[in-house]
């Protein structure tokens, strides 16, 4: 019977991985990330991250989509796409906070065709 237990406790512990996945990508990536990772950068160099990170979320996005459309995919995209998706979703928004709180312009991380701040951007005029 110690076959069958290791099955039992094999199943409950991916039950419990893949029920993470139900947590909000903005929570795991809050989880992710470490706060204040950015607080030293620059300006140019908050933006050349932004950049990366944007285009990296983009990609991924890609791959989770392509992944999603073959039998499996489901599985595979949230087990080998979707940590690095929230992550670089994370990292992307402390940046974007670290240039706020400088008030960096971010309307270049934007320009090369990426999707919008997620969050509205505070003002300070």
């Amino acid at each position: 019977m110690p076959d069958g237990r290791g099955s039992l406790i094999a199943a409950c512990a991916m039950a419990i991985l893949l029920s993470g996945c139900a947590l909000s990508d903005e929570n795991l990536s809050r989880v992710m990330v470490a706060p204040g990772k950015f607080s030293l950068y620059t300006c140019p160099e908050l933006v050349a991250k932004g950049k990366e990170l944007s285009k990296r979320e983009r990609e991924l996005a890609g791959l989770i989509a392509k992944a999603r459309a073959s039998a499996g995919g489901g599985v595979v995209s949230e087990l080998a796409y979707r940590p690095d998706y929230v992550a670089a979703q994370g990292e992307l928004r402390d940046v974007r906070e670290a240039a706020a709180a400088k008030q960096c312009d971010l309307s270049r991380i934007d320009s090369d065709g990426a999707a919008a701040p997620s969050e509205p951007q505070p003002t300070s005029r």
